[in-house]
Order: C-alpha cells, then structure tokens, then sequence
C-alpha cells in the first residue's frame, strides 16, 4: 500500500489529563421513523385499539360475495375513557364462508404533522402501501405469539376465529375464542405457526351472524428482550453500543404539535389497554406502550443512567401561560418521585405496584426540548424559554438539590444549569472543523451535553462520510471531556417506509435491521472509552484540510492504552507512533478498523455488512510503532498490560 506521506504522532503516557465521564457516549431514543410502535416496542399489530384515524385504517375486511356484513369504528359502549373507539363487526349472513377483518402488522406510511389524514390521496396511498410485502406481519416457525382482545357482543354471540394466515388464506395458525358476552372480557390465546412467513396477516372472523364488538386486538412474540415486550434484535442492538446513558422520550415527540398531544408520563403507567395513546408530530399515532416505566427499566437493563426529558410548558406552535404552569413543575417532581422516591411515597408506592419497589435513581432531567433554541421546530425564543426555565429548575432543586439538571441554552447568571445541551445536525465538513470546537470553552460555563448530533446534509442514509466526520467529532469531546460530559448521536432507527428524517444509526423493517457506519462509529468509541485521556500530537497539516484527527487515553481497571485514529483522507497514511514516558510494554492488543472504498459508500438491506468493523491482533507495543492507516477509515488501537 502506498502512503502519501508519514504522519508523527507523540502520545505521553506520564501525563494523564482529564477524567472521561461514564456516560460520554449515550443514546437517545425517540419515537421517530417507527422506532417506536412498529419497532423496538415489539406489538406486531397497528391501530390495535382502532384510535389511529377517524377511517378504519390497518384494518381489511374479509368477505365473500354472498356475505352480508360491515365493519365500522364505534363509540357507544368503550372499553374505557382512554380508548373509547371499538370496532363493530355486524354479520347478517355469511355467505357460506365467513366474514372478519385482517391486520398485516405495520405496513403503511406517515400522515402529516399536524394531525391524522382524512384526504383521499393520502388513504389511496396508505392502501397502497398495504398491498405492498414490504413491513408485512412476518412470523417464524416453532415461534409462539401471545394473542390477546377485548369483546363483547350482543346476546347472540358468534365465536371469534383467529388465525395467522398467508396472504393466500393458507393458514399458518388457528384458535377460537368462545363465551363472548354483552360485558367486556379480555380472550388470550397463543399461536405458534407451523412455517415461516414474512408477509402474514392476522384474521379475525366469525362463520355465523351476529354483532361482536373487538378492541385491543395485540400480538406479541412470546420472547422478547429481557422479557420486557421489546424487539429482541433491536434492543440487542441498542445494547451492544454500551450507552452511558439513555435520553428519553424525545426530542419534539415529547413537547408535541400541539400542547394537547404532549407525552404526558403519568398516562403512560398501568395496563395498556388503559393507556391514552397520542399524535406522534412525526406522522403517526403512537400507544405509549413504551412508558416512563418501560423507558427507566430499559436503562437499567442497559446500565445506563435514565436521563429525562420533562416537558417545559412548550409545544411546537403553542405554550402554557407563564402564570400556568405549576401543575406542570408539579407534574416534573412526581416524576422524579415516582423514579427515586420510597415505596411510602405516593408515586415510590406506585413504581413498586409495578414491579420495581428499588428506585431507578434518575440523576438527569433536562427541562424541555430545544425552546428557545430559535429553531423552526422547538418552538420559542430565548425570551419565551428562560423564564419557564428558571421556573423549574428552581422548584427542581429545592426539592430534589442533587437532580442535576439540563438547560437548552446557555443561562443567564440569574438562571444557572448544571448541564447545557447543544444540537447540531450540520454537513461534514462542519464536524471536521468542529474536532476543536471545544478546545477553548471557558471551563466556567455549565458543562455540555451533545444530545443531537449527526452529518446531514451530505450524509445519504448514512454513508461513511458522515461517520468519519462524526468520528473526528468525537475525538474533540474526548479530548475535552473535562467540559463534555454527555453525547448522544439522533436519530437512533428508522425504518424506510416510514421515514421523517434520515440518515440514523439503526435501520430496519418487520424481519431485518443493520446498523450504518454512523452506528459502527458509536460502538467502537463508546465499547472503548477512556476512563482519562492522555496527551497526543500531530503536526498540523500544510496541505489545507485537516486529514488525520487523533485522541488517547487509559481504563484504570486494566491499564489499557486506548488510541483512536479517523483518516479522512483519499490515500493511505503511515502513522509513526512515539511514545514518551515510562515505557511499559503492552504485550497484546486488538485493532479496530472500520473503512470503505468511497465516503459515499452505505451499508443496505442487501448488503448490510458492506461497512463493518474489522478486528485484528496487534503486536507488542514499546516506545515506537507504525501502522498504515487505510483511506477513509476509522481505527481504535488497543493495547493490553
């Protein structure tokens, strides 16, 4: 391989600099792209409680030419306040066949922002996309699934087939709930289908007449992460980035359009079925499944610290008057109770009925989600945000003084933070130049979280370009990490046909998910962190753009020698690595390389392994050692006592 010329690097290991946080490199989870209901949240239905439009939407009736039945959404008896919407199956004759309805899981695509679509393009086109295989029910052979509904009926009452079905009616599975009633009871079967089927359906029917009335229709893999109701794969993949932390539940799902479809925790506790779902701002209605509680456990599982998103009184295009705002500062600490307090308090007591009497010990609370950044979205000006800040944080703290707490904007002296949180989504060649954005931070200022960041503007759907930048990114954090104490890369997941915002760390459908270099970058850089970093140099390069960015550090626990090296560059570099110190073999170590043909190079559903990390041993390290660096690549040197 041929270089274009050798690069020196000097690395001090007698002169230890700043500790390196534990949660400087997190995750951040919002429900976006599906990466919610329809993704992690392993429901396999969509608009299972029927509340998703003002149409029967997701939902097919099944019939035969000689049947005489109707499907429609109705009000008249709810199953409760939070989902009153059932569904009324009215069969007046079967035809000599049967008659129902089938699901097909979560095929489909996003309404607008602003509310639920009525138009008629848009159900055109969301009929289409159920035509389509692709996001289909898919289930696998010798797989149970959990099948549970709410019914009733009229006095007369048909028993209700279910079945897992091909897309031909060849039936995959088969139950029968009978004793349907005029009260409503919640019916549970399992299915276990007898072969593989990545684009099945869920059929309710009945073969005789009658009314019945069905809601809550859900279908559950058996098995899921943890038992926790979560997609094995992509909670798998959450977990192998080894997060620090984990931001939830947004970003602008958790202010909302509107202030009347902001997340509200308290109606995210308790059964499902008792849950009220809201408008997702990103084009779809989402159930809460995914609950304050469900999100505090997924950290745990994790070993991660919880990092809260509270609502701050502002949504997108509306706020909660100034002089309003307490039953939300009250709505804030009942949830700090309900994630610390003891099973004697109110909200502990309620955190313990749900199967969790220790405390989740959430440290972080961030007050809002981009107000007052002067975004388009994030809704305010400065002037709107600090002073509902200020508010907050103020009864924060004198409730709850080691809460610490997060503000979006640099304060005023009169309102302090602990912690401020900064998002970028910028093009590359930004995040190149912003490796040392933070070398001159004036350490008197809050420390800062990067909650949002990513390449965009030049990124495709996640192409090596943009991990390459994001990676020398990075490296300014961890040199600087006296001043960074938190990161978290935005979006997470998105799945293609549903998508808002690209690129993202994680894509995936109804059976596949790979990760883009951007999610390889974030594991490599997180499952090697430093616990303190060392002092390194290269000479500046003369020949314009920066080609070569670096960080070094030391774990404690085992005394490795941690080096992170990003050649952005077209050609290959020979490193020539000096070490200065006390010189300490390191007898073995693992290299880490992560590289591509091209920058605009991506990884697909059909090759989802194109761009992907490459392990290799290393030699015995000592004073000196050299190493080709390949083009565009990322690489994390190791070395072990």
């Amino acid at each position: 391989m041929n270089c274009a010329f050798a690069a020196e690097l000097a690395l001090s290991l007698d002169k230890p600099g700043v500790a390196v946080s534990p949660t400087l490199y997190g995750a951040f989870f919002e429900d976006i792209n599906r990466a919610g209901d329809g993704g992690l949240y392993a429901e396999m239905v969509q608009n299972r409680s029927f509340e998703d439009n003002s149409q029967l939407i997701a939902w097919t009736p099944l019939t035969n030419a000689n049947a005489v039945a109707t499907f429609e959404l109705d009000r008249s008896t709810p199953l409760n306040s939070s989902n009153p919407t059932s569904l009324k199956i009215h069969v007046e004759k079967t035809g000599g066949g049967r008659a129902g309805v089938f699901n097909q899981g979560f095929k489909g695509l996003p309404a607008t922002i602003k509310g639920p679509e009525t138009s008629a393009a848009w159900q055109e086109k969301f009929a289409a996309a159920q035509r389509n295989p692709a996001n289909g029910l898919a289930v696998e052979s010798g797989t149970a699934y959990r099948f549970s509904v709410y019914a009733r009926a009229e006095s007369s009452a048909p028993a209700l087939d279910v079945s897992l079905e091909t897309q031909s009616g060849e039936v995959l599975a088969r139950g029968r709930v009978t004793g349907i009633g005029k009260e409503w009871k919640k019916f549970e079967l399992l299915l276990e289908p007898g072969k593989r089927e990545v684009d099945a359906r869920l059929v309710l029917s009945v073969d005789a007449p009658g009314t019945l009335w069905v809601d809550m229709v859900s279908l559950f893999p058996r098995d899921t992460w943890k038992n926790r109701g979560l997609r094995s794969d992509l909670a798998q993949m959450m977990a192998d980035m080894k997060p620090g932390l984990l931001r939830f539940p947004g970003g602008s799902f958790s202010e909302g359009h509107i202030l009347a479809d902001a997340w509200r925790w308290k109606e995210t506790l308790g059964d499902v079925a008792e849950r009220r779902g809201s408008w997702n701002i990103w084009g779809y209605r989402s159930t809460n499944g995914l609950g304050f509680h469900e999100y505090l456990q997924l950290a745990e599982d994790l070993g991660a610290e919880p990092l809260y998103v509270a609502h701050v009184g502002m949504a997108e295009k509306d706020f909660v008057p100034a002089d309003q705002l307490e039953p939300w500062i009250q709505d804030v600490l009942d949830a700090i109770e309900y994630a610390n307090g003891p099973v004697t308090s109110r909200w502990g007591s309620l955190r313990a009925k749900q199967g969790h009497p220790a405390p989740f010990n959430l440290k972080y609370v961030e007050i809002g989600n981009e107000n007052g950044m002067g975004y388009s979205w994030g809704g305010g000006t400065r002037a709107d945000y600090l002073p509902r800040y200020k508010a907050f944080q103020e009864r924060i703290k004198a409730a709850h003084p080691d809460i610490i707490t997060i503000a979006n904007i640099h304060t005023e002296p009169n309102a302090p933070a602990d912690v401020v949180d900064e998002h970028y989504y910028e093009d590359s060649n930004w995040f190149f130049k912003a490796a040392t954005l933070y070398d001159h931070y004036d350490r008197a200022k809050p420390k800062l979280y990067l909650g949002e960041y990513a390449v965009k503007k030049d990124a495709g759907h996640g192409n090596m370009l943009a991990a390459m930048a994001e990676a020398a990114f990075l490296t300014g954090l961890e040199r600087n990490a006296d001043a960074v104490l938190m990161s978290s890369y935005a979006p997470l997941f998105t799945n293609p046909q549903w998508e808002k915002w690209k690129p993202d760390a994680i894509v995936f459908d109804s059976t596949r998910c790979y990760g883009t270099p951007s999610y390889h970058v974030q594991r490599m850089f997180a499952g090697n962190r430093p616990d303190v970093t060392l002092p390194v140099s290269l000479p500046k390069s003369d020949k314009g753009d920066t080609m070569l960015f670096v960080s070094a550090g030391l774990r404690k626990d085992t005394g490795d020698l941690i080096l992170k090296v990003i050649n952005r560059g077209a050609a290959p570099e020979n490193l020539n690595i000096t070490i200065a110190g006390p010189i300490r073999k390191y007898p073995r170590g693992t290299c880490i390389e992560l590289s591509a043909e091209s920058p605009t190079d991506e990884n697909s559903f059909a090759q989802p392994n194109k761009i992907s990390p490459k392990i290799s041993a290393l030699p015995v390290l000592g004073a000196k050692y050299s190493r080709v660096l390949p083009p565009y690549s990322v690489t994390v040197l190791r070395w072990s006592k």
